[in-house]
């Protein structure tokens, strides 16, 4: 078993990311060459369906028409085949854990070899596999497992082959999600001609860049991706500590524009970004924020729940970066602020990746989610 994942053998340059969001699905092509990203197309679909799109209504035939439209407006039909093809989902899909596992050898002063070596890997996965079926339960399905960070007796090491050792410790990531949708997942690949594609969850491409950008900070970070539906929280002490998410985004507000003003969606949509860009009279902006206050209450009890469930809120010292198209509204980042205070809290933008843009479109904080995932390798 291998402990780090390794894709596209082949020397290839040239990729497509499709990142199936539960608003739209998006697609990138980009280039890279000596580790400098270039993205030299993005495009935008919205998924439009007839029926409400919640829990496990995650309709094959409209995600595949989606697509279909992304691939055209690429450009990109006839050479999709050749091109190496990397797919993201929505949080509540697509899930990641985190594991510490810690292990003691009988034989101390004695070299591991290349076969204690698997073994030791074997093992580890297990207990990992092991952990997750009791917090999850069994109708789940694992995609990957890798091996994130190696210790001997607390010291990081690139592997521990080789190695005189007693006290073995690991981190482990494993990717996984519900048997239903793996069988949609499956199905999706087989559909659209994306059999060799690999699965990647976010938090991947995010270790990867905090290793890059902020390696010498030695402040924790919290990583915050407001989705349509849902938001990704994602950990880091020294290292990648864990991974959360929760049933709450932007879609909560405009849902409750709808219900008290009778509005269609694209006004709801239309008034709340007026208020994100204090377009609105002191009047209106006061009603709206009302008007929200219920589902921001909603969305804030879930995020401290989730960080409760794993760390010490009250000795919580860290830089907040929030990103994605619910970061927009301007009442997380008060909130936060007001917790942890306003100079904690901090928008991560598209100027703040390392890549270059070679297409006409100007990127927002709502596509820091898709343009950040393109660092899946390390």
């Amino acid at each position: 078993m291998f402990k780090n994942f390794c894709i596209f053998k082949k020397e290839r340059n040239k990729f497509l990311l499709l990142d199936f969001g539960r608003k739209t699905v998006r697609g990138v092509i980009f280039q890279l060459n000596n580790s400098k990203v270039k993205i030299l197309n993005f495009q935008e679909e919205e998924i439009q369906r007839h029926s409400v799109f919640d829990g496990m209504d995650f309709e094959l035939d409209v995600v595949k028409k989606t697509t279909e439209k992304i691939i055209e407006k690429i450009g990109i039909k006839k050479e999709i085949l050749k091109l190496s093809k990397i797919l993201y989902f929505s949080p509540d899909i697509l899930r990641a854990e985190i594991f510490d596992l810690s292990i003691k050898r009988q034989f101390k002063d004695k070299k591991i070899k290349k076969e204690e070596d698997r073994q030791i890997c074997e093992f580890v996965f297990n207990e990992a596999k092991k952990k997750l079926f009791e917090k999850q339960g069994s109708q789940i399905k694992i995609l990957k497992k890798k091996i994130l960070i190696e210790k001997i007796s607390g010291y990081k090491v690139s592997s521990i082959l080789g190695f005189k050792a007693e006290n073995l410790s690991f981190k482990v990531l494993i990717v996984f999600c519900s048997k239903s949708y793996f069988d949609f997942l499956e199905k999706i690949k087989e559909n659209l001609n994306l059999e060799n594609s690999e699965i990647f969850h976010p938090i991947e491409p995010l270790i990867n860049l905090i290793n890059k950008q902020f390696l010498r900070e030695e402040t924790t970070r919290i990583f915050i991706d407001i989705g349509e539906k849902n938001t990704l929280v994602s950990f880091f002490g020294k290292e990648p500590e864990f991974v959360v998410d929760f049933p709450a985004g932007g879609s909560d507000f405009t849902k409750e524009l709808c219900r008290i003003f009778n509005f269609k969606k694209d006004e709801a949509e239309i008034l709340k970004e007026n208020f994100s860009e204090k377009k609105l009279s002191p009047e209106t902006e006061k009603k709206l924020r009302e008007i929200f206050q219920p589902s921001l209450n909603f969305w804030l009890e879930n995020f401290r729940k989730k960080i409760k469930e794993k760390v010490n809120v009250n000795n919580l010292f860290a830089d907040f970066y929030l990103f994605g198209g619910g970061s927009l509204l301007p009442l997380f980042k008060e909130e936060l602020g007001k917790e942890i205070g306003l100079n904690k809290v901090k928008f991560l933008l598209p100027s703040d990746l390392p890549l270059k843009n070679k297409t006409k479109m100007k990127f927002s904080i709502k596509e820091t989610s898709s343009l950040l995932k393109v660092f899946y390798l390390s």
